[in-house]
């Protein structure tokens, strides 16, 4: 009988020994990344310490794979190269303000995905940036029209060979202007006489507005316009006019750039990411996207309650169970589940330790090669994903053997315990 009790329960020590320990494994793992995912300052410290956002503008937005969607943004003017387009949206959305945004954002899915918001709203408040957009993208070209040189008329020629000349230069500059570059010197507009300024813009400008080669939203803008270009030029100011000129004609351009953003905002000028991600994507609507990210979500909270919490209950009910099996042995019932926690302690430390060690680098690797194979990412965008995912990784798998040298020193006190109860038997007869 003694036999198959000392069978019995060793089979059952066993079964509850591996119990423990893939509990305590399961809930360590998923308690110390849980803990992380779910915590805004592990995205905040990671993206804070590489400089994430001024890298943004530094390095990202002047690539040339990024200018399509930086130009979209100021109505693709050509007036603007790369860098200026990137000063230009600095200007309009400044890396602290894009911060503040971002980190509500992380705050907002944190709360998402702990089960305090019903629905996931990925949002970027865009009404101060986009009342800007227009003083903003006119005050870069005013500088620049400022900045050019004013070229002087030949003063040994014919005055009507002058006046010619000057024409021809005004045409010039008014054409590289309504095509999106801006001309390195203009003519004095001063030089013609009051008298016959008028003349000369009338026989200019239509023959701009008739071009077919001009866009058809610029001619509008320089037509709607016409009477205070004109003014301007005949006033004899050639910056004003050019200026003018500028106003009118990309206006529209950047009134489409404006509307092209505002599509995926709401009433209040917010700019909603899901749906930019899901008319990203082939073959999914919001809706969908939404449904896919609920049902994410539902699993992610299961893995957390089950490979979490309920591993941890399952864990501690197993030690006590393998306490009761030893009982009525006071010893046995603290020697061996203690001997039991200090040896899964023990491995769980080693392993957490090998794993803090090892799978950061290997998880990096993976992804940076991944990223390079299938993305289109520019280098520096490549480069900066590659650094916040490594220092994610890092901050995911650090600490991770710690806590095992709690189940250690649990398990130690029940071991020793055990020993120090045997050395009171001579005095407590009845402890067996």
């Amino acid at each position: 009988m003694n036999l198959w009790l000392w069978i019995a329960r060793s089979v059952a020590a066993a079964i509850l020994g591996l119990l423990i320990f893939t509990s305590f494994l399961s809930f360590l793992l998923v308690s110390n990344f849980s803990g992380k995912v779910l915590d805004v300052g592990t995205y905040t410290a990671i993206l804070n310490e590489h400089d994430a956002y001024n890298r943004l503008y530094d390095e990202v937005l002047l690539e040339p794979q990024i200018r399509r969607i930086t130009s979209d943004l100021i109505g693709d003017i050509q007036l603007v190269g790369q860098p200026e387009i990137v000063q230009i949206v600095r200007q309009i959305v400044p890396p602290d303000y894009l911060q503040v945004e971002v980190e509500k954002n992380l705050a907002g899915g944190i709360e998402y995905l702990n089960g305090e918001r019903d629905a996931l709203e990925l949002e970027i408040d865009l009404r101060e940036p986009l009342a800007d957009v227009e003083a903003n993208v006119f005050e870069h070209i005013d500088r620049r029209i400022d900045e050019l040189d004013i070229v002087d008329i030949d003063a040994a020629q014919e005055p009507l060979d002058q006046l010619a000349e000057v024409e021809e230069l005004i045409n010039a500059i008014v054409w590289d202007i309504a095509t999106g570059k801006i001309p390195e010197a203009i003519p004095a507009i001063g030089f013609i006489p009051e008298p016959l300024r008028a003349n000369v813009f009338d026989s200019v400008l239509p023959s701009i507005l008739n071009d077919p080669r001009i866009d058809r939203r610029v001619s509008h803008g320089l037509r709607a316009n016409v009477t205070t270009i004109r003014s301007e030029f005949i006033a004899g100011d050639t910056r004003r006019f050019l200026k003018e000129v500028a106003h009118a004609g990309l206006t529209p351009l950047v009134d489409q750039g404006i509307g092209q953003v505002s599509r995926y905002a709401d009433d209040q000028g917010r700019l909603n990411l899901i749906a930019i991600a899901a008319d990203n994507s082939d073959g999914v609507n919001e809706e969908t996207l939404r449904r896919d990210i609920d049902g994410i979500r539902a699993q992610f909270r299961r893995v957390v309650t089950i490979a979490g919490d309920v591993a941890l209950i399952v864990a501690i009910v197993g030690t006590v169970v393998m306490f009761l099996i030893y009982l009525p042995s006071l010893i046995n019932a603290m020697r061996w589940p203690g001997l039991t926690l200090m040896l899964t302690g023990l491995v769980l430390f080693v392993l957490g330790k090998i794993m803090e060690n090892t799978l950061p680098r290997l998880i990096n690797a993976l992804v940076e090669e991944q990223i390079v194979r299938v993305s289109e990412l520019p280098p520096s965008a490549v480069t900066l994903v590659n650094d916040l995912v490594q220092s994610l990784t890092d901050q995911l798998f650090s600490g991770l053997a710690n806590p095992a040298l709690i189940i250690l020193l649990v398990g130690a006190l029940l071991f020793g315990g055990s020993f120090l109860v045997h050395l009171l038997r001579p005095v407590a007869p009845w402890i067996r």
